[in-house]
């Protein structure tokens, strides 16, 4: 009976751990609600240690079980190698020219940077250098400090790695990335009116799940979205090649139907932390937000709520009246006939 599994000494990942030291696929289509590959993950995860006592190494990302991982494949891990320090790096590459080639930020050799594409260890980029007023020292220290999180957050390789969440928080926070502006950026749109992310949070999502999310979005827009031809065009033909400085976004926020029931301590949490994140490793990359169907009290709310955005973006606030001529009648969103997808 369904209720007495509850009360079951054992669970998933302990009938996949005892397969050990054999080797052991879990897999399932992505959206097969019945299987539920977020918990298959999970289980596969956490049977990966008995692996460890046979000495067996394990990686999630083996290039050998790409496609496999694509489709939520989980194969039980081996040992992830233990990548090449900063120092090391440095020392080796410090003068060349991140590229981004089979979904990681690598050197022509192949070996990780822990710079984004079209940087280098040597030069401070310019969006660091603005964000802090020019004050070398201070944009310096916080370009050394982004590469040690890239390296230690493997941001430098998070495309090879499961987002298993992925369905799930884009169900429970809408947002779309559709079009971009007449300068460029691609635009992001989202629903906080819509979300339900107290609920995430109950069924086992972690606020470090959350970011590792916004993480893998804000590299899929710099790495891939911004550097397609038709984004680089309406930059002009003397835009800079890309690099950290030379993307952006625009943010539209549907603000319709939100208020405090939305809210709790996790979700705080969360859009704090994704500000921090933005502000600290993707500095000046939110060009505008646009806050639309904006009710009558968010304007006396707004010190409070500006807290979750980075300091450096520029915020308007529209109401139900008047923000269509503020979108798609100004010089910042094209009309729909212009907008062509990213």
């Amino acid at each position: 009976e369904s209720e007495l599994l509850s009360k079951l000494p054992l669970d998933q990942h302990h009938l996949i751990a005892s397969i050990a030291p054999r080797w052991v696929c879990v897999a399932s289509a992505t959206n097969d609600s019945w299987a539920d590959p977020v918990g298959e993950f999970l289980a596969t995860r956490d049977a990966a240690p008995v692996w460890s006592l046979f000495c067996h190494s394990n990686n999630l990302d083996d290039d050998k079980n790409e496609n496999n991982n694509n489709n939520n494949n989980n194969a039980v891990p081996k040992q992830q190698q233990t990548a090449p320090s900063a120092s090391a790096i440095a020392t080796e590459h410090r003068t060349e020219i991140c590229q981004y080639k089979n979904r990681k930020c690598v050197y022509q050799d192949g070996s990780p940077s822990y710079v984004p594409q079209g940087d280098s260890i040597a030069i401070v980029p310019e969006s660091y250098m603005e964000f802090y007023r020019n004050n070398a020292k201070a944009a310096k220290k916080a370009w050394e400090k982004s590469q040690s999180w890239r390296r230690e957050k493997d941001v430098w390789r998070i495309h090879t790695l499961p987002n298993v969440w992925f369905p799930r928080i884009k169900q429970a926070y809408p947002h779309f990335l559709h079009g971009h502006s007449k300068a460029g950026y691609p635009i992001i749109y989202e629903q906080p009116g819509r979300m339900n992310l107290k609920e995430l949070f109950r069924t086992g999502c972690k606020i470090h799940d959350m970011t590792f999310h916004y993480q893998f979005f804000m590299e899929y827009i710099s790495n891939i979205v911004c550097t397609r031809g038709e984004i680089r065009a309406l930059q002009g033909p003397n835009a800079p090649p890309p690099s950290c400085s030379s993307w952006g976004i625009m943010v539209v926020m549907d603000v319709k139907g939100a208020g405090l029931s939305h809210l709790s301590g996790d979700v705080v949490k969360y859009l704090k932390a994704a500000g921090d994140i933005n502000s600290a490793h993707y500095p000046l990359s939110m060009k505008r937000a646009f806050l639309v169907n904006s009710p009558f009290w968010l304007a006396g709310a707004w010190s409070g709520i500006k807290g979750i955005l980075p300091d450096s973006v520029q915020v308007d606030i529209r109401s139900e009246t008047n923000y269509y001529d503020s979108l798609y009648k100004s010089t910042h969103i094209p009309t729909d006939d212009t907008c062509s997808p990213p």
